[in-house]
Formats: structure tokens, sequence, C-alpha cells
């Protein structure tokens, strides 16, 4: 029975499990007969007008499976494999340059709208870091007509959600609701865009509430270690240099002119798009957002989202932050790389996967925490933005092993750039960015994530049916070229927190 005091002898109860312990609940609760196994399979792809092979011939360890764009068999290489998405996107532009992207889908009574606001942190000015995502968040705290306890009633009574947040490049709004609805939370829409107060009482709340999730990251490892990281990393005047929040001494200073000076300036209808999916016809949704948003103009020139270059680190910059009380330390090490846009952003995505994200963490989570025992968990992850977005490996360990994991990482590093991959991590990190996406777009909030992403990125509205194929088409030699050319064991910033 759990009580108040488990915690008080749970070191010693650990410490006193054996190999035989462990043996014997494996074999007693992990055997087959206890094993419950579910096959999703969607229709038209051995469901219902379609063949199955049956759940005895299915295989029992292959995570994934990839069929080549064009090969006349559904199921290969052991599995099943993902029919290619298929969205019908439509755009619209207003005349006042709002852009509108939509997906309309009858499998739900649901719609979910996102907004793109080119209104993010790298337009925060040098003395007031994290401006933008305090402005965002002060759209949604009261307009001309409702006060931010009236819009949470509102919503809280159709069972609608609605958030703003804002982000490195973009604020967001995101809005969920039923189709009876969406006419009403458009409106509400239009209010926070074009009709936020900025009322004092809750900024100084909102104050309150990010000063202390500001003090609560500066005793958070993981935390710290990513501020400093992005501030070694990136130079003292580039955007991505500060903390997309700010810091105690910016945050501490806003007052209300601020915020509305900054959003005259960017919270223009010439910088915004918006996605949505749903039970709703396209023409339906553009005409409703040009009911509300029509007749707003744009009273500052256009802003573009850029980043300028940034330097790849001379040599490894190595800095330690002591946290006290901790018992873990977290590692953050990295450079700055590449542009979402960029033409190497596949080949390199990819050979991240294979790195830090494929099955169980790919390589560093096989050898540096399975094999090697040296991490609690460890991964790679490569920045989706415009610009240099960074690429970071993270790391959790014992402190006791922060420079024997350093090492380790490192090693890795250097073996994908210096040997092509494996033939079974091709196959399988095929499977899995051409079989992930179709998982992504099964809901109402996935289509639109996607839209917006489409949209944001310029990928164009056949982007979906193109993704496939640019997948299929990477090589092993264009993988390591990618790795070679912007991952670095050499130079590059390290970042490590803990006691």
């Amino acid at each position: 029975m759990y009580t108040h005091k488990l915690f008080e002898d749970i070191l010693d109860r650990v410490d006193a499990v054996s190999v035989a312990d462990v043996q014997r609940v494996t074999r007693a609760y992990l055997g087959e007969r206890n094993r419950t196994v579910g096959w999703f399979v969607p229709e038209g792809v051995g469901g219902p007008g379609g063949e199955s092979p049956g759940l005895a011939t299915m295989p029992a360890v292959r995570p994934y499976a990839y069929v080549s764009p064009g090969a006349p068999h559904r199921y290969a290489q052991g599995g099943l494999s993902a029919e290619p998405a298929a969205l019908k996107l439509q755009r619209d532009v207003l005349p006042n340059g709002i852009a509108i992207v939509g997906h309309e889908s009858t499998t739900s009574p649901s719609v979910v709208l996102r907004t793109s606001l080119k209104a993010g942190s790298i337009f925060d000015p040098p003395d007031k870091a994290g401006l933008a995502a305090f402005t965002a968040r002060m759209q949604q705290r009261g307009t001309s007509r409702h006060t931010f306890q009236q819009l949470n009633e509102l919503t809280d009574s159709i069972g609608a959600t609605l958030s703003v947040e804002g982000l490195t490049q973009i604020s967001q709004v995101s809005l969920r609701c039923l189709r009876e609805d969406f006419d009403r939370m458009v409106e509400v829409l239009a209010e926070m865009l074009r009709e936020p107060t900025f009322p004092d009482d809750e900024i100084e709340k909102l104050r309150g509430q990010v000063l202390t999730v500001l003090r609560e990251q500066a005793t958070d490892t993981h935390a710290t270690a990513k501020r400093l990281f992005y501030e070694l990393a990136y130079p003292k005047d580039h955007p991505y240099h500060h903390w997309r929040l700010g810091d105690e001494a910016t945050v501490s200073s806003f007052q209300r002119d601020d915020l509305v000076d900054f959003y005259r300036r960017y919270g223009q209808p010439g910088g915004l798009s918006v996605a949505v999916a749903g039970a709703v016809p396209f023409t339906e949704a553009v005409d409703r957002l040009r009911a509300v948003l029509g007749d707003w103009q744009s009273t500052e020139p256009p802003v573009s989202i850029q980043a300028p270059p940034a330097p790849r680190p001379q040599g490894v910059m190595r800095r330690n932050v002591a946290i006290p009380g901790k018992t873990q330390s977290d590692i953050v090490m990295g450079l700055p790389a590449i542009s979402r846009k960029s033409p190497d952003y596949y080949a390199l995505s990819f050979a991240d996967l294979v790195l830090g994200g494929l099955g169980l963490m790919g390589r560093l989570g096989e050898v540096v925490r399975d094999q090697q025992g040296l991490a609690y968990h460890v991964s790679c992850s490569l920045e989706s933005v415009l610009g240099p977005g960074a690429w970071e490996v993270h790391a959790g360990v014992n402190p006791r092993s922060v420079d024997d994991a350093i090492q380790s990482i490192l090693t890795q590093i250097r073996l994908i750039q210096d040997q092509p991959i494996k033939d079974d991590e091709l196959m399988d990190g095929k499977s899995y960015l051409t079989g992930i996406l179709p998982l992504a777009l099964e809901t109402n909030g996935g289509v639109a994530r996607t839209i917006q992403q489409i949209e944001l990125y310029d990928l164009g509205l056949d982007y979906l049916e193109r993704y496939p194929k640019i997948i299929d088409a990477l090589t092993k030699a264009e993988i390591q070229a990618a790795a070679k050319r912007y991952f670095s064991a050499e130079d590059l910033v390290i970042v490590v927190a803990g006691p």
C-alpha cells in the first residue's frame, strides 16, 4: 500500500532488486499469454474493400514498413506500407494580403483553425527580449468587446478551445470548435487580432506568471543548458541568441506602451496566414474570414521572416553551470545549422533521425544509453526555422558520467560523418518519415498544423504528394555529405548544467 512514507526507503528497496527478481517477474508477466496485439488497418489498405494479410502473417518485431512509390505491392519488407497522404488543399488570398489555406473533412463535426502572424521573437527589440511572446499572450486577455473572463466564459459555454502563443518566427492563435460554432469563434478571433486592449491589470497578472516560469527554468538543468547554448551558439545581435520568453529584467521592464507599439508594428493583415481544417467548406470559411477580416488594412510596411547567417563555432566552446541540489546533469551540444528551406534540409534531417531519433533514439540511444549505460536519455534534433536553425544533441546523465557521455556522443557524430549509413537504417528511416505523415493527418488538428507549415515555408499545395518522392530519392551518399558538411565533433558548443 502506498503511503506518505513511500520514498523514505525506496533507494534501499531498488538496490535490493536482483537479476533473479527481474527474470522472475518478466517470466510471470511478459509472456505471450499476457500479450494483446492490435493492428490499425486503414480503409482501402487491407481494410474494408481491401485485402488483409491477416494477423498471423504480420511481422512480430519490425517497427516500420516501406514501399517505394510505384511498387506493385502493398505489403513489403515485412509489413504494411503507408499510402501516400492525400488532402485536397485550397488557397485564397484576401485583397489585404491575408492568405487562407484549407481542407474540408466530414469525418468529424469539429473545425480547427490556426493563424500565423509574422510577429515572433525574432522581431524583439534588442533590449526587450520576450516582448513578442508576452504581447501574443496578452491578445487573449481582453479586447474592445470582451474581458479576459468573458472570453473564457464564452469559449467554455460552447466547449471551444482558444489559445495564443508567441513563437520564434510567428505568433499563433489556435482555435478548435464544433461546426455550428465556427462563425461565432471566427468573430472572437477577429477581435483578438484587430482589437486587443492590453489591460494593465492583466499585464501584471501575466508578468507574475512569466516571472515564475523563468525562475523555475533557472533551477531546471535542461532549460538552463538549452538557454546558455543559444546564447553561446549565436552572436549577441542575432535574433536566435536570446531566450524566447526573455529574462527577469526584460519582463519586469515591459510597459503597456511597449506592447501597443510592438503590435501596431507587427500585427498587420499582410503578415497573417490562416490554416483551417474540418467540417466547414473552404469557400464558406473564406467568406466568413473575409467578412470579419477583409476590411482590415495594414498601416505599416510588410515584414519578412529572415534571420542572418550565424558563424560556426571555432573549436569546442564548453561551459559548465552549477545548479545546487540537483542529482542529474543535462548536456546540450551542437551548432547553428541550416534553414528549413535549404535544399540540404531533407538529407540533414535524415542524418539527424538516424543519429538520434530512429527507433529508441537512434544510434545515440543504442550506444550511449543502452550499450554503454552513460545516459538516462539521449537524442538529437534539427530545428525547422527560416535562417540557421540549431542542430542539438540532448542528454541527461549521471554527473559522474558527463565526460564519458560527451566523448561517446562525439564518436557517434564522427561515425555518421565518416561512414555511409547502413541499408537497414536507410530503409527504416524512409519507412518512418513516409509512414508518420499519414498519422499526423488523421485529426483536424494535425491537418491544420501541417497546412500551417506548408504555408509558412512556401512548400506548395502539392507538397504532400511530392513528399514521399523527396524522401525516397535520398541516397546514403547525400545523407553522409550533409552530415559531414553541417554536423561537427570539433567545432561546436557544449553546455553542461548540473550539481
